[in-house]
């Protein structure tokens, strides 16, 4: 199903963000 593997990339390209904010704000308390 496309809407369903659609959501599926999305929900995967948020985490994937979200993960790259707290790296980001991790080396920047460093």
């Amino acid at each position: 199903n496309m809407i369903t593997a659609q959501r599926v990339y999305q929900a995967n390209a948020q985490t994937i963000k979200a993960q790259d904010q707290i790296l980001q704000t991790i080396v920047s308390l460093r």
